[in-house]
This record gives structure tokens, sequence and C-alpha cells, in this order.
């Protein structure tokens, strides 16, 4: 992110520029919007199914280049590259084939039950809002954004995209193949930079804004977004906690447990972040853990062969993004050491490797006021504590100001559901982590500081309307009983009906 005219980005794993594209002009935002504006009243009235015939398109130019995508993901996060076409590209192509299966009967219109006004008819249309921002992260910059750009534009809307300037070129190449799968040029436009072109964003006056990052930001978002009352969909971060009970089994809680705080180098708004295991299973339980994760290979995802051509590399955890967040991670761990806990493997950066690599690192016997119990660290680090108890690991797991996700191990399912129950979190998986955010027809969003409102599945689909009702007689009369004049007779017709109707 150099230079007036140029954003660069850099790969995290080897420092190495992977490209460079345009920077926006701040002074050029109020124009994109208006740009937007005046395309997206011909896309919003046309057609849901003259809409939605773009995605057969957009589906085959998305499997066309899904080695393109998937490299140049890797390249921009460090992320091994079957995890970025897992985690990229299938969320991706489920939501297309959602939307072309289930956006019809989402958003037809809905014909209400009147009661007794049988003379009457109404109906609930779900319209565009006019133009979405949606401001997306880094560290799903190709699934997270495309999931939220082709619903929103399906639903009628044009879309103003800034991605992270972590990771601009993935967010180009997004939008290069909206065009190439037909999409009018303008109903889909790029805003490359960093925060301040974010904040100019918000401030021209979208219609919606939906924005994916930091707690800290995102109460920044909310705040300008008050200003114009613009409707926003928040989804911030999570401290996600994992609940081993006595029955679980122990093989699938250890190796959920290890990919859900490992996975994108523990860079995941649901990651596993807490562990809490009873103690009958504890010892066990934590013997699995960390033999799994010593066999874990760290390392660059892509290397550049003598040739130029791009070799994949045999790694399950990349580097982090930066060295701010690297930084960040160490000193939670040197936290947690200061304060009595113990690493039994990781706890210090790497320095033999060339970019910001961070090793996976468990944690035991760390005291409870410690920050890799309270704070987010979107990192390679699993705490684990010990609990005597469900219910102390119901309480704790609900000790915390963020509620994304959480998950419950148990061979029982009716315990594991009532322990479910009780978790404070929008996603509770019972034996399993983190996937759900892959399917398309789930939908995603927390409670607490998590953040607002859904996206993906019918609700998230729904949030990129707004609802308008109408209602029309069947039979018009010259008046209707409560208009004037009001009349004794009126009176004494309104209370009979009164008694008739709700009396019983």
């Amino acid at each position: 992110m150099h230079g007036e005219e140029v954003l660069y980005s850099y790969s995290p794993a080897t420092g190495e520029a992977v490209g460079s594209l345009p920077l926006t002009e701040i002074s050029a935002i109020p124009g994109m919007l208006a740009k937007a504006k005046e395309v997206q009243k011909a896309w919003g009235e046309r057609g849901l199914a003259e809409r939605l015939s773009l995605l057969p398109r957009l589906r085959a130019v998305v499997l066309e280049q899904k080695e393109e995508i998937a490299r140049l993901v890797s390249w921009e996060t460090g992320k091994p590259y079957p995890e970025s076409l897992a985690v990229e590209l299938i969320p991706a192509l489920d939501m297309i084939r959602f939307l072309e299966k289930e956006a019809g009967r989402i958003l037809r219109p809905e014909r209400l039950d009147l009661g007794w006004f049988v003379h009457k008819r109404s109906l609930l249309e779900h319209i565009p809002l006019g133009v979405v921002a949606i401001i997306s992260p880094w560290n799903y910059p190709f699934g997270i954004p495309f999931t939220q750009v082709v619903a929103a534009l399906m639903a009628g809307n044009a879309v103003l995209l800034k991605p992270s300037e972590l990771t601009p070129l993935s967010g180009q190449l997004l939008v290069e193949i909206f065009g190439e799968a037909g999409l009018e040029p303008d109903l889909l436009q790029l805003i490359s930079g960093d925060g301040s072109r974010g904040e100019a964003l918000v401030a021209t006056g979208p219609d919606k804004i939906v924005f994916t990052g930091s707690v800290a930001t995102g109460k920044k978002v909310m705040s300008a977004a008050a200003q114009g009352l613009i409707p926003l969909t928040l989804e911030l971060g999570g401290k996600d906690p994992m609940l081993v009970l006595r029955d679980a089994n122990l093989e699938r809680a250890a190796n959920g447990a290890v990919w859900g705080a490992f996975t994108n180098a523990g860079q995941v708004c649901a990651s596993v972040e807490r562990c809490y295991v009873e103690r009958p299973v504890a010892e066990e339980f934590i013997a699995k853990v960390v033999a799994k994760t010593g066999r874990l290979r760290q390392g660059s995802p892509l290397e550049r062969a003598p040739g130029g051509e791009v070799v994949v590399k045999p790694v399950d955890i990349g580097p982090l993004i930066n060295e701010t967040q690297r930084r960040k991670v160490q000193a939670q761990v040197d936290e947690a050491l200061s304060l009595g806990g113990r690493a039994l493997c990781g706890g210090q950066e790497r320095l033999d490797l060339p970019g910001y690599f961070y090793p996976p690192t468990v944690l035991v016997d760390v005291p409870p006021g410690a920050a890799v119990w309270q704070e987010e660290t979107f990192g390679p680090l699993l705490p684990i504590a010990v609990v005597d108890s469900a219910e102390e690991g119901i309480a704790l797991a609900n000790d915390s100001r963020y509620a994304l996700s959480a998950s419950v191990w148990s061979q029982n399912r009716g315990k594991a559901r009532a322990v479910a129950g009780r978790l404070e979190a929008g996603t509770v998986w019972i034996n399993d982590v983190i996937y759900t955010y892959g399917l398309a027809a789930t939908p995603w969003g927390g409670f607490k500081e998590s953040g607002l409102g859904r996206t993906h599945s019918a609700e998230g689909l729904r949030d990129f309307t707004q609802t308008r009702h109408r209602n029309e007689g069947y039979y018009p009369l010259r008046s209707e009983l409560q208009w004037y004049p009001y009349t004794e007779k009126k009176r004494i017709w309104l209370e009979r009906l009164m008694r008739f109707l709700y009396g019983r």
C-alpha cells in the first residue's frame, strides 16, 4: 500500500510483491455511487428470473478460473492452497447454487392472512434497497465478499465493493469475474485503498452497508451509518468456545480442535479460541491435541520454480497476515506465560522463515483473567482449561462480550443438544466446527458484540431488500366502519364485533 496512485499487494509468506492495481481517489467515490444509482434502477426493475439468468454463466466462470482464484488468494493471504479451494470457492459456488434454487421462493411476494378482513388483500413485497456498500476483510478475500455481492445483486441492488488493502487483487479478480459472466458495467464497482476509502464510501450515503471486520471498526461504521439512518449488517469478531464433555469422541474432538484453532493460521472469526474440557478426559484429550498439533507442517503455500512455474507446497498452516498481527499473538502468549500458563507446543515466533510465521501454540494452566480468554486473538493459539462439570464449562463459555459461534462435543445427542441450547452464540455446532459458513442455506451472524444482522440463508438474502406492504380491497364500499362519522350505532356495532371476534 505505497504511493499515491498505485496499491501494492505483498505476500505475507515471502514478502514479495504479488501485484498492484490503481488506487481509487477519494474524490471519485461520490461519482461511483451516482453511477451505481443510475444503473441500479433498471436492474432492480428487471424480473428476478432475468437477474438470476446471470448465475449459470457466473458459476461456469468461477469453475473455469478456480486454480487462478485459489493461487491468488494463497499468494495474498499465505493460506494453504487446499484451504483456498475449500473455504473460498466452495462457499461462493454454494451461494450461486442456493440462489438459483431458492431465490424465487424467498423473494416472491407473500400473501398475509388478514383474519376477518376477508374483503381485503395484503402482500409483502421484497424490493431492492438501491446501492449496497460492502466492506470486506483480508482473511477470506474472495469467499466472504463473493457471497455477499452475488446475494445483493440478485436481490436487485448495485454494489460498491471495498476490499481490504492487504488483499486488493482478490477483490479485483472478483469484480472481473462478474464482468466476464455478463454483469453490466457499474452494477459492481471496486474501491481500492485503505480505511480512508471505506470511511469515504460510508459518508457518501449508500442505501445499505455490509461490514466484516473488527469490533472497534464496526462500531465506527455503525456510528457513521447512524448519521444517515443507513441500515447495516455487521459481522464482527469472535472468541469462540469449544466445550468437550466427558463422553465425547476424543479422537474426533481433538481433530476438530486442531483444525478449528489453526485453519487459516487461526485468522478466522469463528476459530476455536477457547477450549474447555471436563476433567475425567482432560489429560487424554490434551495429549491428543498436542500430538496432532506437532505434526502440522508450516510454510509458504506456493513458490516459484526457476522457470517461473508456480509450485504448490504441502503445508497445513501459512503465516499471519502481517507483523502487527504476529506481535499481537506473541503479546497474548507472553502475558499468559507470565501469569503461570504453560506452552505445550509453540509459544515463540518463527524467525527461520521469511514471512510472518507463528507456530501453532497450545496453552494450559492460564488463569481466567488473561487476554487469551477475553480478547480475540486471530492467530494460531489454543488455550485449554479443565472444568469439573458441563455447568462450569457453559458458564465460562458464555462469559464473553463475543458470541459468534460455539461448539459442544458429546456422543450423547440429547445431552449435547441441551448444552447447545444454553450457549450464547449465533451458531452452535455439535461435534463440528466452522464449516457451516460454507453452506449458503444457513444464516451467519452473532450475538452481543459479534455483530448485527445475518448474511447467507433466506434471512440474509432478504436483508438486501426492503419490505413494502401492499393492501387492496376486493369490494370497494362507499365507506368503512371505522371512518367518519362516529355515531352511536357504530359504537354498538364495534363493541359487538369485538366480543364476537376476540371474546373466545
